[in-house]
């Protein structure tokens, strides 16, 4: 593992990136404990927040994860589907 401070630094990476608790805590073979630990004692919701200007919002990126798994998905299906019509119906 990473000195201490490295570790930290990482893991509030990780978190304006998206990631969970759980996720960070197992990329850092360190307890959940500790990244929730970090969390509160470095203010990561109220920096991320401050930093919106600079790195796109957490729940903007999930959201952004979802919409393109979701339009991957449906163009994927739609392909399927139409593989399943008569070619004079497409």
């Amino acid at each position: 593992m990473k000195n201490k401070a490295e570790a930290r630094a990482q893991a509030f990476l990780l978190y304006q990136a998206g990631a969970s608790q759980k996720h960070i805590a197992q990329q850092l073979k360190v307890a959940e404990q500790t990244v929730s630990h970090w969390k509160k004692e470095d203010y990561w919701r109220d920096r991320v927040k401050l930093s919106t200007d600079e790195v796109v919002p957490v729940w903007a990126g999930r959201l952004l994860s979802l919409l393109e798994t979701q339009f991957t998905l449906t163009a994927t299906m739609r392909e399927q589907l139409l593989t399943l019509l008569p070619p004079e119906s497409r």
